[in-house]
């Protein structure tokens, strides 16, 4: 039998068809395997959205009480608020008003705190508890006028323009949730309890409002934070007719930087968010909620991002992006910087708000109407110019709504506030300090001084105090028997140390030196580079309860190269110190350049100091051989 001889197939054809077969059986497997997994995803999304859906509907109130929202939104993943309702204040719907405002005058302990609406905003505040910005002065008292033609103080005219700036701002986070919060209302006077669901108390979709997301990423210390940071997304939201939302630690986000916790904190035994396990790190950890409309996680991954261009096109112009003016949800870029001004359509927003509460809350016949008149002339000083600051001036220093947003964006939340509340009275008690006769000396080192910042030593800090007071002291009636304060706090242990070495070594000195012996010290202005024994959430209690402590003073002198200081000139010019009248000065004010300290970014700042200093010898030389 003959053997029947196969062909002989060449190398490289065989080597063609094992290509072949590797490819085909790569593309099936993979195809097979992101089969499996659609169906999985699918199917476990579909379950959970089923188990949710019927957790939900467990509760007989889930019908009632969120019959206008959306499956969407109720089904969805949210960024919810805190759901301890015992941590803030769901301040959404107004109240009646205060009857010391009515034309039938009353004491003003009639006003009490928490009476009402506009009342229990303004005690969210950090503003000392005898500020200006919190204590509404009895109506005969202001209203003594008689006639129609009645002209108001210029600073009585100031601080009710500031309130309105921070009424009219939590009004604009909080009006699209109204309805809402109305509908539930009614339920709960059907003792139904719309809280009995994993919907949060302070949740509501808002479905008609827009948003800007702004996530706070930026390495910098609290002062820049806010007063550059938050005040500006805040003026973004009022240009753009936006909600803003501040998102950190978000499971999703076109930013990374969205999925980063706030750097400030730690969230020590902190709440999680309203339907997730997570623990939350953001802003919430220690102040109150921005806003009480809650986005999806859906929302926030779809945002659109603005570019830089387009960012600055809606800060100068209220230019939107084109394409996007009508998108849900804009992602902007924070930028930490100085505003000069007011925009004029953040301005006309904030009248127009005002206007809104004016006519809402004191339009009744029984309000007394050289209030009204006043409140409306408030209302369109906000779109008055603000005069610069005599002396140096610092960004924003003159910007009237700049200061009162940074108020508002320091709410704390209710725990935080009792915490503060503790350990400022401790100190009080501790100290015996009369804000009539005492001076704020904040001092800021540490790493303010590897180059942002000119630093003194302690003895140079007290020669400026010495040169401050005297100056002030002069026009003030002070009984002997009362000694004045020096309220003196740093962050830096190394100015701890000279202190008491200065007060060890000078048993007579003018002052009685005040600190803040709970003070943290935490050696930086960063949290970044706080040790690691010490916690930033308790960095940032101390930090806050110093800016409180800070308010006691009736005359303060600063660093003004420290937006932490700053931030308390802010707070000052708001109306939140404790005495009557606030004075703050900045070193870079001082009579005697030798005391100047001179910032990074003040290009002319050092030939400006060296040339006043050379004129200042030649004075005190003058002066000496006289």
């Amino acid at each position: 039998m003959a053997l029947t001889t196969l062909p002989v197939v060449p190398i490289r054809s065989t080597r063609r068809w094992l290509l072949v077969f590797v490819l085909f059986s790569i593309v099936f497997h993979f195809s097979f395997f992101l089969s499996v997994r659609i169906i999985t995803k699918d199917h476990y999304t579909f379950y959970a959205t089923y188990q949710r859906e019927t957790t939900l509907q467990q509760h007989d109130s889930y019908n009632a009480c969120f019959a206008i929202n959306s499956p969407e939104w109720l089904l969805g993943e949210r960024l919810g608020n805190l759901r301890d309702l015992s941590l803030f204040d769901m301040d959404i719907l107004p109240s009646p008003l205060p009857s010391h405002l009515r034309k039938q005058q009353h004491s003003r302990n009639s006003f009490t705190a928490g009476s009402h609406y506009l009342q229990n905003l303004l005690d969210q505040s950090i503003c000392a508890d005898e500020s200006r910005f919190r204590n509404l002065k009895d109506g005969q008292e202001l209203f003594a006028a008689k006639d129609d033609a009645a002209t108001f103080d210029a600073a009585l005219l100031k601080q009710w323009t500031i309130r309105l700036v921070y009424w009219s701002m939590h009004y604009h986070q909080t009006r699209h949730a109204r309805a809402e919060a109305r509908h539930r209302q009614k339920q709960l006077a059907r003792n139904i309890d719309c809280h009995a669901s994993s919907v949060g108390p302070y949740d509501y979709e808002c479905p008609d409002a827009k948003y800007i997301v702004i996530g706070l990423y930026s390495p910098v210390g609290l002062g820049a934070q806010l007063r550059l940071g938050m005040v500006n997304g805040y003026l973004h939201a009022l240009i753009a007719d936006r909600i803003v939302v501040w998102v950190n630690d978000s499971p999703v986000g076109s930013q990374e930087y969205l999925q980063v916790p706030w750097a400030l904190v730690s969230c020590d035994n902190n709440n999680s968010h309203d339907n997730t396990t997570r623990t939350r790190r953001d802003t919430q950890c220690f102040f109150q909620p921005g806003t009480p409309c809650v986005l999806t996680v859906n929302d926030v991954d779809q945002a659109y991002n603005l570019t830089d261009r387009e960012i600055d096109q809606l800060y100068d112009s209220g230019i939107h992006p084109a394409g996007h003016e009508h998108d849900k949800v804009w992602h902007i870029k924070l930028f930490h910087r100085p505003q000069g001004h007011t925009p004029a359509l953040a301005a006309q927003r904030l009248r127009n708000h005002s206007y809104t509460l004016i006519q809402e809350h004191f339009s009744s016949p029984d309000v007394n109407p050289h209030f009204q008149k006043l409140l409306y002339q408030a209302a369109d000083n906000i779109l008055t110019p603000d005069p610069w600051r005599v002396g140096h001036d610092y960004p924003a220093a003159h910007v009237k709504a700049h200061h009162a947003l940074v108020v508002y964006a320091m709410r704390p939340r209710r725990d935080k506030a009792r915490q503060m509340k503790e350990l400022l009275n401790s100190l009080k008690a501790t100290n015996a300090i009369d804000p009539q006769f005492s001076m704020g000396l904040p001092v800021r080192a540490s790493d303010k001084c590897e180059g942002e910042s000119e630093c003194l030593s302690f003895q140079e800090h007290i020669q400026a105090t010495h040169l401050v007071w005297d100056k002030f002291s002069q026009f003030q009636q002070r009984p002997s028997s009362i000694t004045p304060s020096l309220l003196f706090t740093t962050e830096s242990t190394a100015m701890v140390r000279e202190q008491r070495n200065f007060s060890d070594s000078h048993p007579n000195f003018t002052f009685r030196i005040a600190s803040n012996i709970h003070d943290v010290t935490p050696d930086s202005g960063l949290s970044t580079q706080v040790s690691s024994n010490i916690s930033r959430d308790d960095s940032l209690l101390s930090a806050i309860t110093t800016l409180q402590f800070q308010l006691l003073a009736r005359v303060t002198l600063a660093n003004c190269c420290s937006n932490f200081h700053i931030l308390l000139g802010d707070l000052l010019s708001a109306g939140c110190g404790a005495a009557p009248v606030n004075d703050f000065q900045c070193f870079l004010e001082l009579e005697d350049p030798n005391l100047w300290m001179c910032c990074e970014w003040l290009d002319s700042c050092a030939n400006d100091k060296r040339a006043a200093i050379k004129k200042w010898n030649a004075n005190s030389n003058s002066s000496a051989s006289l």
